[in-house]
């Protein structure tokens, strides 16, 4: 299974701004067998935390921050969780108009799935405009698996391909360009609420399944084949005896 890199940059769009973020990067991996969709999303961490160790040095990062006057300085070092989100328009977009890229807009909110390190779960809502975000009930949550290791979080998040709420959750089409987009945040840089890594939209592309004919029919080719040869053979060898 192939594993995609994703570039992820600070937020500074809205305040409070963020213009160092400490996840550079995530790499996804996503599997259907029809019925439910799995991403396996990684990404390096210097920390698992809430990790109060970490505090003297954001304390630094806070103080050069301050020291250059940008409005990401009044972060304080604290217990934060390390965090992920996936994002996704609550409805497939018939043309080439998706929701604004930084969790939507207040007509037009995106569905995410948000992972949190403490607690170790994942929940399922609606974003809209910077900071808010609706949680659904508890039971439309994405399943989650999470691990840290040497210095990386691996994430597994899953969730059926349809669901009953179609007017709040995606519905996952395969064969279709799903746009998605990811957000990451280190607890341990004081990273929370739009202090964050952010991309822009990118494209999910679930395959077809394949179909049962495309394995059946080649081996009924090779069986006539073989067939075919094998009465061919044995004429040349009668007339050949006679």
């Amino acid at each position: 299974m192939d594993s995609y890199y994703f570039p992820l940059v600070g937020q500074v769009v809205r305040k409070a701004r963020w213009f160092a973020p400490a996840v550079a990067n995530v790499w996804v991996q996503a599997v259907h067998d029809g019925k439910s969709l799995a991403f396996r999303v990684t990404w390096d961490d210097r920390s698992q935390s809430p990790d109060t160790a970490w505090n003297q040095h954001t304390r630094r990062v806070l103080a050069a921050m301050a020291a250059a006057a940008d409005d990401s300085a009044d972060a304080t070092p604290a217990a934060w969780p390390d965090q992920l989100a996936v994002q996704f328009p609550v409805k497939l977009p018939e043309g080439t108009e998706r929701p604004y890229f930084l969790m939507g807009g207040t007509s037009d909110p995106v569905y995410q799935w948000r992972w949190t390190s403490t607690p170790r779960r994942a929940v399922a809502g609606l974003a809209r405009v910077g900071d808010r975000f609706d949680t659904l009930p508890s039971a439309r949550a994405p399943g989650a698996q999470a691990v840290f290791d040497h210095g990386q979080w691996r994430a597994v998040l899953t969730r059926a391909l349809a669901t009953a709420d179609s007017a709040n959750e995606l519905q996952f089409a395969v064969g279709r360009p799903i746009p998605v987009a990811f957000f990451a945040w280190d607890g341990s840089s004081a990273e929370r609420g739009t202090r964050m890594a952010v991309s822009t939209w990118y494209f999910l592309a679930l395959d077809q399944p394949t179909p049962p004919g495309a394995f059946i029919s080649p081996v009924i080719a090779m069986l006539i084949t073989l067939g075919l040869g094998m009465l061919v053979a044995g004429r040349a060898q009668k007339r050949a005896r006679g």
